[in-house]
């Protein structure tokens, strides 16, 4: 479950964070970043390293976003 309230953990991975923020989540290193610090578990757990988190963005705020995760660190290094 994903949410958008800061004040639960469900709200601090990186698709919840892009929806609350309405902006893209670029995480390079899933196993050492500090925002996605108290979630990394289940994606580490399925060889997941790196991910890009997009809102998708209508005429009214995005409650919809799409990830993209790679199994190598730094992948969406730009």
């Amino acid at each position: 479950r994903i949410t958008t309230d800061p004040a639960l953990l469900t709200s601090h991975g990186p698709l919840g964070l892009a929806l609350r923020d309405q902006q893209p989540v670029v995480v390079t290193a899933l196993a050492t970043a500090p925002r996605t610090a108290p979630r990394p578990g289940n994606a580490l757990e399925h060889g997941l390293r790196a991910v890009v988190a997009c809102p998708i963005l209508g005429p009214a705020r995005a409650d919809t976003a799409v990830a993209v995760y790679a199994d190598t660190p730094h992948f969406f290094d730009a």
